[in-house]
């Protein structure tokens, strides 16, 4: 225990380094480790609050100091001597890994999810039913675009949840993977091993990425109704993540949709500057092994990137990894060279969808197809919104000849030199035509 202890010591000593003092004090003075089986450190502290306090916000930086300081994998455990009293009374034994493989991520915690108004209400929801699992809302259904923290968020509860009984059997599984073993299973015709695999009766909390990819799998829906059932009877956690919401899942039954809205449905919208700038430099800290200072103005110019997560913190590591290649400073000269293709190829992405959406409107406006818009169809109806089209490509988003014939699906330029010259033209004569042009103008601003 004296190797673990002196861990522990230097742990603490590093929280004193990021947090205010008094609030380490409070927290950690009088905590110490008073077991460690199959890598699961166990920490005495006073109270349920520092208990409860420490598990909530301080884990994933416990765990993320602990890699530093030990070669092997460590899991930490808070307990206080209630616990301990109620242990002995009930004469149980602390298991050193439950049942079932959760497969969680212990990266993935309530300290590490960084909370933002696009997602306080969906953390606030989780932390609640970690707290209360099977009582507060069940199933809990989290929905939101790609890379914005909705598996996180499962994995933190999942996570919370198992730091407060390690014997917790946590079933976590991508809707894909669970797709994919009962179709297997039921081509061999011997559903034994999937059966034994989703057991509801060896399942405490079932953690379910990716609903949505149940669509059109029939037999598999049929099946994952049944598992539902039992554990929503027996009031088990059921936990979920989709990319809409329960009423928008297409090609899946009603009556599973409608035991989606059992419970409580939560959305994470996409982040806003000030939350993507946090993030980055949490992940800025989490990730830098020696002292790397990068301005806010750097950090805010990655952040406008994107709004995915994840590609954010993919930007971050190339350019720490650039910098530390060079061995230079995280100069916007070398952020802008580290990630040159990705801002080419994003800047690309951008404008095409600018470009449809120009079209979109033109022929919204005029009640034809994008399709007629840009067909070689020679009546008045198509030719002039066509026009208008090639117009505003040329002068408002300043593409050469080529550029607006490319995406006119026109084989010459000089297509476009005649249209855009007609156009400037009737624009100084026809009222009505002006005012049409003023209206798409007002649209696509």
């Amino acid at each position: 225990m004296e190797q673990i202890q002196n861990i522990w010591n230097q742990i603490v000593d590093d929280l004193y380094l990021n947090y205010d003092q008094d609030q380490i004090d409070e927290l950690f003075q009088d905590s110490k480790p008073v077991n460690e089986n199959n890598g699961i450190v166990t920490i005495l502290v006073s109270t349920g609050y520092i208990q409860n306090k420490i598990t909530t916000f301080y884990m994933n930086n416990i765990n993320t100091l602990a890699k530093k300081y030990c070669s092997s994998p460590l899991r930490f455990k808070f307990i206080t001597k209630q616990d301990i009293i109620e242990k002995e009374q009930k004469k149980e034994v602390i298991a050193p890994v439950s049942s079932i493989s959760s497969s969680l991520n212990d990266s993935y915690t309530f300290d590490s999810f960084i909370v933002g108004e696009s997602n306080k209400f969906a953390q606030r929801q989780a932390i609640l039913v970690a707290e209360q699992p099977g009582q507060v809302a069940n199933p809990l259904y989290i929905f939101g675009g790609v890379g914005i923290g909705k598996t996180h968020l499962m994995h933190a509860i999942g996570n919370y949840i198992l730091d407060k009984n390690i014997n917790t059997n946590i079933l976590y599984v991508r809707t894909q993977d669970y797709v994919h073993d009962f179709q297997k299973a039921s081509q061999s015709h011997d559903l034994t091993k999937f059966d034994e695999k989703y057991k509801a009766s060896d399942i405490d909390i079932l953690l379910v990425d990716d609903i949505q990819m149940l669509a059109g799998a029939n037999k598999t829906q049929e099946k994952f109704f049944e598992l539902f059932n039992i554990l929503y009877d027996n009031k088990k956690q059921i936990i979920m993540t989709s990319d809409k919401s329960a009423n928008q899942l297409s090609d899946i039954m009603d009556r599973l949709k409608s035991r989606f809205n059992w419970g409580l449905q939560v959305d994470i919208n996409k982040p806003d500057l000030p939350l993507k700038i946090k993030i980055l430099k949490r992940k800025l800290y989490e990730t830098s092994s020696t002292e790397i200072n990068i301005s806010d103005e750097i950090l805010e110019y990655i952040a406008t990137l994107y709004e995915n997560i994840r590609d954010l913190e993919g930007c971050l590591r190339r350019v720490l990894a650039y910098a530390t290649m060079n061995n230079c400073n995280v100069t916007m000269d070398l952020v802008k060279e580290a990630l040159y293709n990705i801002i080419q190829s994003r800047t690309s992405d951008l404008n095409n969808i600018k470009y449809d959406n120009l079209k979109n409107i033109i022929a919204d406006f005029y009640s034809i197809s994008v399709d007629d818009l840009i067909s070689k169809k020679r009546s008045s109806n198509f030719v002039t919104p066509r026009h208008i089209c090639m117009y505003i490509l040329k002068t408002k988003y300043k593409l050469t000849n080529q550029e607006v014939a490319n995406l006119m699906n026109k084989k010459d330029h000089t297509t476009i030199i005649s249209a855009c010259g007609k156009m400037e033209e009737e624009l100084k004569i026809d009222k009505d035509l002006k005012l049409a042009y003023e209206s798409i103008l007002k649209k696509i601003e």
